[in-house]
């Protein structure tokens, strides 16, 4: 699975006593892995929207009853998993397909909301991720930014990178094209070949004229990219900007105008598993107040359970309401900023909130009030980036095709 750190086996054996053994392997890859074991050698499976349908679809994953899931409940998660029909999507609009795929990918044919096939343990959104020491823009907070088709723009030509992760990229270049009225893909999130097609032509001459200087990978390579300056924009996710900014590189995560790219990660347990009461602790303790605390703070992710009573206590008001109301810090950048880059000296105020760190700001427990100049949250609060979603990453029917499609593109980049 991914999602794991050391810290949280540690975390989970002292809460429970269970010795945890786990297993990161890269995006692209689990589905089919755990499809090849058939259920044997493990219990616990984890992975994220672009990759469920398969395995949760397939013989090998037992369902989960909901009534094992102690913190699964009404008001302890937030009301998208519980009503998906209802929740207001780009521009403020209901989406019937978001709605649909979201709960094909939660339930059981026929047991919804009462049987799960995976449960949901983060959720986030992608989007462009930019240096703004060369690239003029400024996030603040919920406010929509730069189009996601900035990454195309002459200027950046030589700096700006694409992902070579077939299944997300092509996906977020089909919205791109679908928001700015070029394409009408039958299903905008799940191509035709011949839609691939369209989206790998639109690119190619870009490919060819040298506009992209990396065709990357893994969070670890976007993130050297960006460290190294070799790359100033690219369609990002939030670990890979979060490495960039520990590495002491300012990286702006954008409220793309055109859609913020929205995904949610579940934990599945396997039809093998003998050890049914640790698995269902294991998920249990992935909705926790400390789970909820930790992986907002190394990973920028939110959980279904942030809206649980016992859950602002434990984060504190200050990072409560940064994180998910779209409320600034109560210290202003001036101040946080020498607290947590002292050896950088005085820098402009949309570098420096470009490189705010959660884990390193010294969060107040006691309520405080946020300060005009504080440091916002970029793409603001939940409500803010659930209304600016431009579609949701989903297992594509066609996904060979996808990876044959985009091998085809990389073939057009100057050597």
């Amino acid at each position: 699975m991914w999602v794991m750190d050391p810290e949280v086996a540690k975390e989970f054996e002292k809460e429970t006593g269970i010795k945890l053994e786990y297993t990161v392997p890269p995006t692209g890859w689990i589905s089919s892995h755990l499809i090849a074991t058939k259920g044997e050698g493990w219990d616990v499976g984890h992975t994220a929207t672009m990759e469920l349908k398969p395995i949760l679809y397939s013989p090998y994953v037992r369902p989960i009853p909901v009534s094992k899931i102690s913190r699964w409940t009404r008001e302890g998660i937030f009301f998208a998993f519980h009503e998906p029909d209802e929740v207001r999507w780009f521009g403020g609009e209901k989406d019937e397909l978001t709605a649909s795929q979201f709960k094909e990918l939660l339930w059981k044919p026929g047991e919804e909301g009462k049987t799960f096939l995976g449960v949901p343990i983060a959720f986030s959104w992608d989007a462009v991720g930019y240096n703004p020491e060369y690239i003029p823009y400024t996030e603040e907070g919920g406010k929509k930014s730069l189009s996601f088709g900035e990454i195309l723009k002459k200027d950046w030509k030589g700096r700006a990178g694409i992902r070579g992760i077939a299944c997300l990229e092509v996906n977020s270049y089909a919205n791109f094209l679908y928001r700015t009225g070029q394409f009408k893909p039958e299903v905008r999130n799940n191509l035709k070949p011949e839609e691939v097609d369209f989206v790998v032509d639109y690119l190619i001459p870009y490919m060819k004229e040298g506009h992209f200087v990396a065709f990357w990978g893994s969070e670890g390579e976007g993130a050297t990219l960006f460290s190294t300056r070799e790359m100033w924009i690219s369609n990002a996710m939030t670990p890979a900007v979060m490495a960039v900014r520990r590495a002491g590189v300012p990286c702006s995560y954008a409220m793309n105008s055109t859609g913020i790219e929205f995904w949610y990660t579940s934990d599945f347990i396997s039809v093998k598993s003998d050890r049914l009461d640790a698995a269902y602790k294991f998920i249990d303790f992935r909705l926790s107040p400390w789970w909820t605390d930790y992986i907002y703070k190394k990973h920028v992710y939110t959980t279904p359970s942030f809206v649980a009573p016992d859950v602002k206590p434990y984060m504190g008001v200050e990072f409560y309401d940064w994180a998910y109301m779209g409320k600034a810090t109560y210290k202003p950048t001036k101040e946080w900023f020498k607290e947590m880059w002292p050896e950088k000296g005085e820098v402009p105020k949309r570098i420096a909130d470009s490189l705010f760190l959660p884990e390193k700001y010294k969060w107040s427990k006691k309520e405080g009030k946020p300060h005009p100049e504080g440091k916002l949250r970029e793409q603001g609060s939940v409500k803010d980036r659930i209304e600016n979603t431009g579609f949701m990453l989903y297992w594509a029917d066609y996904g060979d095709y996808y990876v044959e499609a985009w091998s085809k593109l990389r073939t057009y980049m100057p050597k």
